[in-house]
């Protein structure tokens, strides 16, 4: 029987499944029934497949038998940038689903092959290395007109390789899609996929897998102060795009060059994209959602003694947030 990390955490909690009726989150889905754990399931068909549908089909299916809830989302994308365009519809539907549904938990089906593939592609673009790690867990937080909703990323079987969830399907006659895509070059992943793992993983397996899980340990997360972010000017940069993720936007190589000049100043305010705000004062440093409002001359005395950066000021007052001791943790 395959273990699977985090039970504690999906145990009782509202779990959406990310289901694609492929190898990895077809066990998962099965795993997690025999573990006790509830969850319903949401799946992206971008019918660029012809089996698409029937993948569609056998979410339905699954879910019928099992008395799940099965979320099925239809997108139409080209073929012009297509990854980084289907993760966009994807997170957003998932998201989307957990805003209106209350999920706490978003399970996605990642293996410990595709740490490797992750990490070998970051080494290969020239990442920094806090960032070259696949993250089991992490916290996420959505923005809504009217409040905060959190829920978390959860890797159940980022410790198990692919070669075991094979082994394990097989052995419980469990079916699934093979996603032959999977062998189209032209995409970076696959080139990882088909070729160097293979032949890593059968003779280090041990000492790759005891490499990753230091490089986890380094991976810097910043602290949610509901909505928004502080931390100090260590690792700024890394806290910065990482603050940025969190909050829904990805920071191209022009935006971080231009933030790494402003940190060099004692004091600066940007926003990004027109809707992150990252300010510094006082040797720490601000981002939040950008949000323009008006604030009362009381309002704007109380911020300037409390030393809350002009823009940080209207996410703050917006949310109605007017406690500011955890400052005093940063």
């Amino acid at each position: 029987m395959l273990e699977l990390d985090f039970l504690p955490l999906m145990q009782k909690k509202k779990n959406l499944l990310a289901f694609s009726g492929g190898i990895d989150s077809s066990a998962l889905y099965f795993l997690l029934q025999d573990f006790g754990v509830a969850f319903d399931i949401a799946l992206v068909d971008y019918g660029i497949r012809k089996q698409s549908k029937l993948e569609a089909n056998y979410a339905k299916t699954l879910c019928f038998r099992d008395k799940r809830q099965c979320f099925i989302k239809e997108a139409s994308l080209n073929f012009s940038n297509f990854q980084n365009n289907a993760r966009a519809v994807r997170y957003g539907f998932f998201e989307e689903l957990i805003r209106q549904y209350g999920y706490e938990n978003l399970l996605l089906a990642h293996q410990f092959d595709d740490k490797l593939e992750w990490f070998l592609m970051q080494f290969c673009k020239g990442t920094s290395l806090e960032l070259m790690a696949l993250s089991p867990k992490s916290p996420r937080i959505i923005q809504t007109p009217k409040k905060i909703q959190s829920y978390q990323i959860l890797r159940p079987m980022h410790k198990i390789k692919r070669e075991e969830i094979l082994d394990f399907l097989h052995n419980k006659g469990i079916f699934y899609f093979e996603d032959f895509s999977n062998q189209n070059f032209k995409y970076t992943r696959n080139l990882f996929r088909n070729s160097l793992n293979k032949i890593w993983l059968k003779q280090y397996y041990q000492g790759i897998a005891f490499s990753l899980q230091l490089l986890e340990e380094r991976v810097i997360e910043v602290q949610d102060y509901g909505g928004f972010y502080v931390f100090s000017q260590e690792n700024a940069l890394l806290k910065i795009d990482k603050a940025c993720k969190k909050l829904g936007l990805i920071l191209s190589k022009k935006q971080k060059l231009e933030c790494q000049k402003y940190l060099l100043k004692p004091k600066f305010s940007i926003v990004f994209g027109g809707r992150v705000a990252v300010e510094k004062q006082e040797d720490l440093l601000y981002v939040a959602p950008f949000i323009k409002k008006i604030l009362s001359k009381k309002a704007k005395e109380f911020y300037r003694q409390a030393k809350i950066p002009p823009k940080i000021r209207c996410f703050l007052e917006d949310r109605e947030i007017t406690r500011f001791s955890f400052f005093n943790s940063v």
